[in-house]
């Protein structure tokens, strides 16, 4: 009994094994679809600090929230499938997130009356996608 007990446990280690190493295979097989693809643009990548050598790219690819690839139209479109959303966005230009978390613009631009207080539709920023 001692014997096939060894065998059985052989057989399901392999076994495991073999499972396991079909999902890797599997895994790294799948290709990435993006939910979300914006084309035709001038896309801002920020990849450098200095302003000479920032990458411009045509178009982006958006999975769950997140940006999987950055390229050309052609590139880009190539990932999508159906159920993909496109936006074009007409050579407009897109950047990456900006956050100010201590709104600095705004508390700046209250206590300088030439500016915000100028002109009062300069305290709203209206950011449209279409």
């Amino acid at each position: 009994m001692f014997k096939s007990h060894k065998i059985g446990l052989a057989r399901l280690v392999l076994l495991l094994l073999f499972n396991f190493s079909c999902q890797l295979v599997t895994a790294q097989t799948l290709p990435i679809t993006p939910d979300t693809i914006i084309v035709n643009g001038k896309v801002i990548t920020a990849d450098s600090d200095d302003p000479e050598l920032v990458t411009i790219a045509q178009a982006i690819a958006i999975r769950d929230g997140k940006i999987i690839a950055v390229g050309n139209n052609s590139e880009i479109r190539g990932m999508a499938i159906s159920g993909t959303e496109v936006i074009d966005v007409k050579s407009n230009t897109v950047i990456p997130g900006l956050i100010d978390t201590h709104l600095h613009l705004y508390n700046n631009a209250l206590g300088f009356p030439w500016a915000a207080n100028f002109d009062p539709q300069l305290l709203n920023i209206v950011l449209t996608v279409k």
